[in-house]
């Protein structure tokens, strides 16, 4: 059964002409997905309340925070996702909710390593099952020790974890199925080596105009050469090349 509530709201605001007050509901269906609802309950000419458009479909915690910044029927900047949505959310979907802020955690740090580490992982966390702690910021700080755990047990291991596990005092069942394949592995590794191999060479950055969107295209266009290069030779380019218009240096293997 779909549990429905509200996930946020401002309170009345006024003007000149009329006032209202916008409000943001979740509900959460019965194959676990998330749906997002604005509204507007406000009194002038035309009266009553007024429902826009839900997004559905809600499966990660990227695809929510996105699903919030997309909204502009209501002013959501009046609410902080972290301050003011995601305790609300904490009481119906805990799991959900913690690990939303450990995304905004990581993506804030701006660490692009976490960042695709979280995304590759974050399905074997949300299909867990573990006990969190009521409260929601005590709940943040074992969902970070369950994130470190699997990242270090995937760095020794080359697989994500499964089956029972003990975490300060809590225990955490992660699923016995394979929830990412060997395919799947072997790319990630294969896309992670690639991005350390291009941020330990050297070249030139062209300087022009469009400085960002240059510095973006040679570095896509060097990413894409390595990612050329090993599909051929099943190994990554050491020494000097001429990529485009760039000469880069690639000074050791990774």
């Amino acid at each position: 059964m779909a549990i429905k509530f509200l996930l946020a709201t401002t309170g009345m605001q006024i003007n000149m002409v009329s006032s209202w007050t916008d409000e943001l509901y979740c509900s959460i269906l019965k194959d676990g997905s998330i749906s997002l609802r604005a509204s507007k309950d406000g009194e002038d000419e035309y009266g009553g309340r007024w429902w826009f458009p839900s997004r559905r479909g809600i499966k990660t915690p990227k695809q929510f925070v996105d699903t919030i910044f997309e909204i502009d029927e209501i002013d959501t900047d009046n609410w902080s996702i972290q301050e003011d949505i995601l305790p609300v959310l904490f009481e119906h979907a805990p799991l959900f909710a913690t690990l939303t802020n450990l995304y905004l955690e990581i993506d804030d740090n701006q660490e692009e390593a976490d960042l695709d580490f979280f995304l590759f992982s974050q399905k074997v966390i949300l299909s867990s099952k573990v006990d969190l702690p009521n409260n929601f910021k005590s709940s943040v700080k074992l969902l970070e020790i369950i994130f470190n755990f699997v990242k270090k047990q995937f760095q020794s291991t080359g697989q994500l974890p499964r089956g029972q596990h003990a975490l300060m005092g809590t225990s955490i069942s992660f699923p016995n199925k394979v929830i990412r394949s060997k395919k799947e592995h072997l790319e990630f590794r294969k896309e992670q080596a690639i991005k350390t191999h291009v941020r330990n060479a050297d070249w030139k950055i062209r300087r022009t105009r469009l400085h960002g969107f240059a510095m973006s295209k040679q570095h896509q266009d060097i990413s894409d050469f390595c990612r050329n290069y090993f599909e051929q030779h099943k190994e990554l380019p050491v020494g000097k090349y001429k990529i485009g218009q760039t000469v880069v240096t690639f000074n050791v293997k990774t």
